[in-house]
């Protein structure tokens, strides 16, 4: 029976709905109060393929409209902020790197709904959130003005998450879901089948990225404590207004950090009707895209270092006001890069819980932030540009705690045997074969 549903909708009392599924052999039945839940179970016909593989929680709230004074000229400040201050932390020098940070703000701010007190408090100051609920208004709105659907523009940015079966999620976290962010959370087998649920929601997400982002949770990703895992997907595809190909692009010298040069297919617009603010040690060119919701800012500086160091919030304010109208000889090269990075590392280094860590009992009680990967990619050609980034947060239940220190001895070995209270050496010995 490890694959049938035994779907029983009645009143519980409080409007909701009481749902029985046999998963993988044993009865699981979820009450859900004021929830709508969405199984495998149409016409009473037995479920068939993926569409039954799993549940899907969705609170009896619709999405709402944002209200007009959401704050979302502060959001989107915060947010450049942090993704100015994520580059400055996650990408190494002299290398290429490319990353995704609306879409680890957007997957944060799905997260914060779930934090307690503390927790919140630190995510608040690493992200600039305003207070609950003006940041989730305010992304709500965000998230409306970010839906591009056009022939020369697509820009989409989807938001998913999958909960362990038989784990009762808080009601007013996925009312914050469900109003907010227009999502419901499915159900699948984290713990009993990691890898699966791993291939399925990479599967979400390359189905986001238009096949872009095939893998963004890496290799145990989910683990046996795994409870809920959160992602945003953002996926870009637009059309230059003015395409370069009047101009031949051609092989053409390029200067790299150490001082040498490489040859790279250049392209060339020497006619460019855009913006542009050329200051010492820095030029900047702005290369719109059709439609004018988009634009590339191109930024080449004397010492790219130096400028990532500099570069803030309030920097970035100041460089975009300077931006002036003209007609730009642009030469740059095509470009293609990829990066996949453990968030752990870059958001620690600015200012928030060490992963694991945090407390996210509106979830449900016992949860903390396990694991945070994020991916990115783009691809810079004459006709535009394509990218795609994405973003998962694994959030695991309370287990032992973290160990001070692995000691793992699987290669040969020295032993004693000590008498403690007077610190003799009762015997010494060596394993360097435990077959032998």
């Amino acid at each position: 029976m490890g694959g049938l549903e035994l779907c029983h909708r009645a009143g519980t009392g409080g409007g909701g709905e009481l749902v029985q599924r046999v998963v993988g052999g044993r009865l699981v039945a979820v009450a859900l109060s004021g929830l709508v839940v969405l199984a495998g179970c149409g016409d009473g016909s037995e479920p068939a393929g993926d569409e039954a593989s799993a549940l899907e929680l969705v609170s009896g709230a619709g999405r709402v409209e944002p209200p007009t004074d959401a704050p979302l000229a502060e959001v989107v400040a915060a947010a450049n902020e942090f993704g100015l201050a994520f580059h400055r932390e996650a990408a190494a020098m002299p290398e290429n790197a490319v990353f995704g940070p609306a879409s680890i703000v957007v997957a944060f701010g799905m997260a914060r709904a779930g934090a307690d007190e503390s927790t919140g408090a630190t995510i608040d100051t690493v992200f600039g959130f305003p207070p609950e609920p003006g940041v989730h208004e305010a992304i709500n709105s965000l998230l409306r003005a970010l839906d591009i659907d056009r022939p020369d523009t697509t820009l989409v940015m989807a938001d998913g998450g999958w909960a362990q079966e038989g784990y009762e999620i808080r009601q007013s976290f996925l009312d914050v879901l469900a109003t907010q962010y227009g999502v419901g959370l499915r159900t699948a087998d984290l713990q009993g089948d990691a890898e699966a649920s791993r291939a399925e929601i990479n599967d979400w997400v390359a189905e986001h990225t238009r096949e872009r982002i095939p893998e963004l949770l890496p290799p145990r990703f989910i683990n046996a404590r795994t409870v809920y895992v959160v992602v945003n997907a953002i996926y870009l595809r637009a059309l230059w207004e003015q395409p370069f190909g009047k101009y031949p692009t051609q092989p053409a010298p390029f200067t790299l950090a150490d001082g040498s040069t490489v040859r790279a297919k250049t392209m060339h617009n020497a006619e460019l009707q855009g913006r542009y603010l050329l200051e010492e040690g820095l030029a900047v060119a702005e290369l719109p895209y059709q439609g004018g919701d988009l634009a590339m800012v191109v930024m080449v500086p004397d010492d790219l270092s130096a400028l990532v160091e500099r570069l803030d919030g309030q920097e970035w304010v100041r460089i975009a006001a300077g931006l002036q109208p003209g007609i730009v000889d642009l030469t740059m090269p095509r470009w293609e890069v990829e990066s996949a990075v453990d968030l752990a590392g870059p958001l620690s280094g600015l200012g928030l819980h060490p992963i694991p860590g945090g407390n996210y009992p509106r979830i449900f009680s016992g949860v903390f932030l396990g694991q945070a990967a994020h991916g990115a990619n783009i691809t810079v050609d004459e006709q535009g540009t394509e990218a795609a980034a994405g973003t998962a947060l694994g959030f695991q239940e309370s287990g032992p705690p973290p160990p001070d220190a692995i000691v793992h001895a699987d290669r040969p070995f020295l032993y004693l045997i000590v008498h403690r209270p007077t610190g003799l050496v009762l015997f010494t010995g060596q394993v360097v074969d435990p077959t032998a």
